[in-house]
């Protein structure tokens, strides 16, 4: 399971299309590597010096699960984690929530 959260759009962009670009920015994998699973799409706002925040996430597959992943320098580590460590390794209340929601919509494929 991997979670694309997007960062700012670019010119046109659906959010959906930045999480996309993002990924291949910050992951190395592009379309070819995964697919979303179209149906799930998490939209949730929050405050960032004083202004609202619209985050997407989307749920993906690798087709290829021994895809090398090669991290931007924006980020220190990956992980791949059953839905319970992950649950332990998020701070938000929220996130666990969506960690949950993308469970329960993979057990209903």
């Amino acid at each position: 399971m991997k979670f694309a959260e997007l960062g700012h759009l670019d010119n046109d962009e659906t959010p959906l299309q930045a999480a996309e670009r993002e990924t291949k920015e910050e992951a190395g994998l592009d379309r070819n590597d995964f697919e979303f699973y179209k149906n799930f799409e998490v939209k949730t706002t929050y405050e960032v010096r004083g202004k609202p925040k619209d985050v997407f996430y989307y749920l993906g597959r690798l087709k290829n699960p021994e895809q090398k992943v090669n991290l931007s320098d924006e980020h220190q580590d990956l992980s791949w984690a059953n839905l319970q460590d992950a649950c332990k390794l998020v701070k938000y209340e929220n996130m666990i929530n969506i960690l949950r929601d993308a469970e329960k919509f993979i057990e209903n494929l």
